[in-house]
């Protein structure tokens, strides 16, 4: 899998999540990545990124690119499409009260050793571990390389800018977020996942949801977990100490929250 500069061995990234996402995550040993358009931080925020490489085209290669505007118009999600790219999400700080408020209020967050992330592997080489870039001020340079390419290799048909638009600049869009998010130093692990029997679906918030699960290698990268703030964390620490010891997990820190916030 690729693995980006930034985070290096030793490290550690924690998935904010829900008592039942950690018993998921820990008894079937997988990851859920869910359709980006299907994130928390809802579909406002490929749009956000869409918004601002349009520009970005503009800017780098003028307005004689009719075409390349085109294909950033495609990577709209289209009625009757089949979305291809999944996203499950990390960040560097363990204890954030924007995460425990935003996406595991009474949970946890599991602690996942960096270089073990890096080892997955989905059998395509599709899984890429990337940094979220705040604003596209950030993600200035990756962007214009990848729109040069883009422009080297066009124009496309139609069939192509669908492909392209999928398989390509999605994935880039699910990277780039609103500057407002920036406390969040988040990582997200890319899937572009194109087999049906290797998709799933759930019911969550917004409805049907799109996942795809990610195996764990073995020795299991989990090497935390921290009780989020809740009524009784004493009675949280015993449940989940019973479930790693069940489930053969060896070497788990866990530690409470201090949080200063109050369910």
């Amino acid at each position: 899998m690729a693995f980006e500069d930034g985070l290096g061995p030793g490290r550690v990234l924690y998935h904010y999540t829900s008592p039942p996402g950690l018993l998921g995550i820990l008894e079937r040993r997988c990851l859920f990545a869910s359709d980006v358009w299907f994130l928390n931080d809802d579909a406002s925020e490929v749009r956000y990124a869409q918004t601002r490489m349009a520009e970005r085209v503009r800017q780098y290669l003028g307005p004689d690119q009719p075409w390349l505007q085109a294909l950033l118009e495609v990577s709209e999600a289209k009625p009757g499409w089949l979305d291809d790219v999944f996203v499950a999400s990390f960040c560097e700080e363990p204890d954030l009260l924007s995460q425990w408020r935003g996406y595991a209020s009474g949970g946890f967050a599991i602690g996942f050793a960096a270089d073990g992330l890096a080892a997955l592997d989905d059998g395509e080489g599709t899984l890429r571990l990337v940094q979220v870039d705040y604003g596209a001020e950030s993600a200035r340079r990756r962007l214009r390389g990848l729109f040069e390419q883009l422009a080297d290799g066009g124009p496309y048909s139609g069939e192509e800018r669908e492909r392209l638009a999928r398989t390509v600049l999605l994935p880039e869009m699910a990277r780039v977020k609103e500057p407002s998010f920036s406390e969040e130093k988040e990582w997200r692990l890319l899937v572009v996942e194109r087999r049906p029997e290797r998709i799933f679906f759930r019911i969550d918030a917004p409805g049907v949801v799109p996942y795809v699960e990610i195996a764990l290698p073995e020795p299991s990268p989990v090497g935390e977990i921290v009780i989020g703030p809740a009524v009784d964390q004493q009675l949280q620490r015993r449940g989940v100490e019973q479930l790693l010891a069940r489930r053969g997990y060896r070497g788990v820190e866990i530690r409470e929250s201090t949080s200063s916030l109050r369910l």
